[in-house]
């Protein structure tokens, strides 16, 4: 019995020096590192851009449309999974719909044609992307949102994106929460999806970030940062499991 607890009780150490040295080098490396040492993981993620064609979305200050800021972001979003070795299924491309002229129910087969997409992909995770307005010009701010009682995952997802977004905004901003919802194109599939309102185009000085090419580059940026890092988190639940 005391050769089984010694040898037990070496496992253990054994496991705890491995443990501490994967935490101590995942402290040590840069994001950028990390990224592309451990995180290639060569997974599938799906990029809904939002509205499109005859849908152009909200229309902030100056005539601004939305829709076409989303795919901006979308293809930014695209090229850094592809560098880190992730397939990258868009629902469009394109400034067009998924559903026809926009003539009698063509929006509701744009929605249905987005599912679909992710339904046939049977993707990882799954990012659609839009932009937020307000009655009121001073609200600001990016917002993450998922679906209540979907596929597990979704929750974490959301917070991971919205922590990184958080990051971004000017000192003074109000850092926005997560927020659960039920959304149409949430429920499509079994992989942790959520909805990113990347900011507010009612809000002029927001609105002008969106149009800045440096700034949706670092808008993409937090939002595959913040996929990687939910991936990170559901790892270690599994591990603590």
């Amino acid at each position: 019995m005391g050769k089984r607890l010694t040898k037990k009780a070496f496992i253990a150490l054994g496991l705890s020096v491995f443990l501490l040295a994967v935490t101590a080098v995942s402290i040590a490396l840069s994001d950028s590192a990390r990224s592309a040492i451990g995180l290639n993981l060569g997974k599938t993620i799906v990029l809904d851009a939002g509205h499109g064609g005859f849908d152009g979305g909200a229309v902030g200050i100056d005539g601004v449309v939305e829709a076409q800021l989303n795919l901006q972001i979308a293809l930014k979003v695209q090229a850094k999974f592809e560098s880190a070795g992730w397939k990258v299924v868009q629902t469009r491309t394109a400034d067009e719909g998924l559903g026809g002229d926009g003539k009698g129910t063509d929006k509701q087969k744009d929605m249905r044609a987005r599912v679909q997409i992710i339904k046939d992909t049977k993707p990882d995770v799954m990012v659609s992307i839009h932009m937020n307005k307000y009655t009121s010009a001073s609200v600001r701010g990016p917002q993450v949102f998922y679906q209540s009682g979907a596929a597990e995952g979704g929750a974490a997802l959301a917070q991971c994106i919205q922590d990184r977004l958080n990051a971004l905004i000017p000192e003074g901003w109000k850092k926005r929460e997560v927020k659960s919802g039920d959304f149409y194109v949430l429920k499509a599939g079994e992989q942790p999806s959520v909805i990113v309102e990347c900011g507010f185009i009612s809000n002029p000085d927001e609105k002008a970030m969106l149009q800045d090419e440096q700034y949706q580059d670092r808008v993409a940026e937090a939002i595959f940062k913040g996929v990687l890092d939910s991936f990170t988190v559901e790892t270690a639940k599994e591990i603590g499991r």
